[in-house]
């Protein structure tokens, strides 16, 4: 077996950044206290030690203190990485610094596209009073989304999505519910040979339509192609074919949502 060299012996002599300490699984939590306590690391594929010289920060966004209580964090390797503790206070507490990491973030992208892009002051009003409940990395996904969203080298107010708080309007969340669920019911009714009118009011599925001996799964998967026929056909009209947009208001990956739109034969979009 070679041996590999890990992160460790990658930083002797420096720093090593464990990101999301808090997540570190309870069963691996005893290898990386004796790493700290021993400064010693075995490579993997080998049996001899190897001393190392490592300052090591960790960060975590969780509450080290409450999760030793709750026994998913050893209070040994707790007190081990508390030598010097920092606490950086949440984004909505030091807004002073929104403008500078949101240029900071589209300079980013506009790099690797290879232009010079730019914050409207409607944009940047609504970046220093959002909550930013995520953190840096929320700014980031807003940024990156964004830049993706924009039709130039302005990001406006209309770019900015702030997660699914932002996402579909209650009454475009029930419009395409009603149309899915409305679909599911006339997939029902054409099963039992039953003609149905189309509906202007609320969709009630009778589950009376469905006729004796017809399968479970067959009527299930009739009844969900559907609804999936028609709620992505009304998603992907009113985002005029726009996939990054149309993904974003029914919370799926791009992806995902084009594995579905080829699935049922439709229009996949052709403006990004």
């Amino acid at each position: 077996v070679n041996q590999h060299v890990g992160c460790f012996e990658q930083a002797n002599g420096g720093t090593i950044f464990l990101d999301e300490i808090g997540e570190l699984d309870i069963t691996l939590q005893p290898k990386l206290l004796r790493v700290l306590e021993q400064r010693e690391i075995k490579r993997v594929g080998g049996d001899r030690t190897h001393k190392v010289d490592v300052r090591v920060l960790a960060a975590t966004n969780r509450d080290l203190r409450e999760e030793v209580n709750k026994g998913t964090f050893r209070e040994d390797l707790y007190f081990r990485l508390s030598v010097v503790h920092v606490e950086l206070p949440p984004m909505r507490e030091r807004r002073e610094d929104i403008p500078g990491l949101a240029n900071h973030f589209l300079r980013e992208v506009a790099s690797r596209r290879g232009m010079t892009m730019s914050w409207s002051q409607d944009a940047m009003a609504a970046m220093m009073t959002h909550s930013w409940a995520g953190n840096v990395r929320e700014m980031r996904n807003v940024v990156e989304r964004a830049a993706a969203l924009s039709d130039g080298p302005v990001i406006t107010r209309q770019d900015l999505v702030f997660g699914r708080e932002m996402g579909p309007s209650l009454m475009v969340s029930h419009d395409l519910a009603q149309a899915g669920a409305q679909a599911a019911q006339r997939a029902a009714a054409q099963l039992a040979g039953v003609e149905m009118p189309q509906q202007s009011g609320p969709a009630i599925f009778d589950a009376a339509l469905l006729k004796a001996g017809l399968g479970f799964k067959q009527a299930k998967q009739t009844v969900v192609d559907a609804f999936e026929i028609a709620y992505l056909g009304a998603l992907m009209l009113r985002n005029t074919g726009n996939i990054t947009r149309s993904a974003q208001e029914a919370g799926l990956t791009r992806y995902h949502l084009r594995e579905l739109l080829k699935r049922h034969g439709l229009k996949g979009g052709d403006n990004e």
